[in-house]
């Protein structure tokens, strides 16, 4: 972030370092690593009102570019349309949002996945949601401990089958349409 006047100090800095954690911890979208908590500084109401503004700013462009920091993710919403996917012996369930296709708690993974997964980025991607604990191991299958919003249903359906999947094809409605035909094709709501 910069001033037109060149007037930021490092009171502003810190004053914003603040505010961007306490928003991006608020938000909960990404795990925060900068465990300072930000100082909190003895401010002017002006200071903080410019500061206040420069990171609406700074929000505002940073959603535009894609990078949806500070924003809440989009939750699964009550009574929406549900898909399943049940290959390979899995059983999940998701529901396709803006954002993407969200895997709803409790949905079970394939505990495996085939050899030629293991060189693909979605293979470290489950084992990064492994290592974080949103899936857990029960039995020979994996289970999401939380909702996850994958930015694709492709990607949601490789990482619960352990394998690359074509999502649009693999998640079906329960009147066996696919995601495809539901959704881009609009055959369905």
């Amino acid at each position: 972030m910069l001033s037109r006047a060149d007037s930021l100090t490092t009171t502003h800095s810190l004053y914003l370092e603040r505010l961007c954690i306490k928003r991006a911890k608020e938000a909960d979208r990404f795990v925060v690593e900068n465990d300072t908590n930000g100082n909190k500084l003895n401010t002017t109401k002006p200071m903080e009102a410019e500061c206040e503004e420069l990171f609406e700013t700074g929000e505002t462009l940073m959603s535009t570019l894609g990078f949806q920091l500070f924003e809440k993710p989009v939750k699964p919403a009550e009574g929406a349309a549900l898909y399943f996917c049940t290959a390979s012996g899995t059983d999940a369930r998701a529901q396709y949002t803006p954002e993407g296709m969200a895997v709803l708690k409790g949905s079970k993974a394939r505990g495996q996945v085939t050899d030629s997964f293991k060189d693909k980025d979605f293979h470290v991607l489950r084992k990064q949601l492994e290592a974080e604990g949103i899936l857990k191991p029960a039995g020979d299958q994996l289970v999401f401990a939380q909702d996850y919003v994958f930015k694709s249903p492709s990607a949601a359906a490789a990482i619960v089958v352990g394998n690359n999947m074509n999502g649009w094809l693999s998640w079906k409605n329960k009147d066996g349409k696919t995601l495809d035909a539901a959704v881009r094709q609009g055959t369905q709501a």
